[in-house]
């Protein structure tokens, strides 16, 4: 999975997390411009969304003789994907783990205990069960 590497390739994804569709490089252009606080050169633009292509962020949509951008996941599996990458890189998962349930904001940790007990009464959900990278991440 790739990563955003600096200020305008985040500003590109939410752009394009945000889109109804796959946006043109121009239609791109517009939306970073209307909000940044310096103007952004087409070329630049075009740059970051090729790069973004290149760590399989986005994904090119032909449109003519252009390509239209999307992305590859939603902002929501692309966060999760960061984390358990972030936990998978840690020697101690399980400290990582308690840290974030004692570091969120109390409706955040309820929900994430009801996820959890979601997960583990649901039939089928037994210690074997599992999704693969989540597996990885406990250890």
């Amino acid at each position: 999975m790739g990563d955003l590497g600096g200020a305008l390739e985040r500003a590109v994804m939410d752009a394009l997390w945000a889109a109804d569709e796959p946006l043109r490089v121009r239609e791109l252009l517009n939306l970073l411009n209307a909000t940044a606080g310096r103007r952004l050169a087409y070329n630049t633009v075009q740059t970051v969304a090729e790069r973004l292509t290149r760590k399989d962020l986005l994904r090119r949509v032909p449109d003519g003789q252009a390509f239209r951008y999307a992305p590859t996941q939603s902002r929501d599996d692309f966060t999760v994907a960061l984390l358990l990458d972030a936990l998978t890189d840690s020697p101690d998962q399980g400290a990582i783990l308690a840290r974030l349930v004692e570091s969120v904001p109390e409706a955040d940790a309820r929900r994430m205990l009801d996820a959890l007990n979601a997960r583990t009464t649901e039939p089928g959900s037994g210690s074997g069960s599992g999704s693969g990278a989540g597996d990885e991440a406990r250890g």
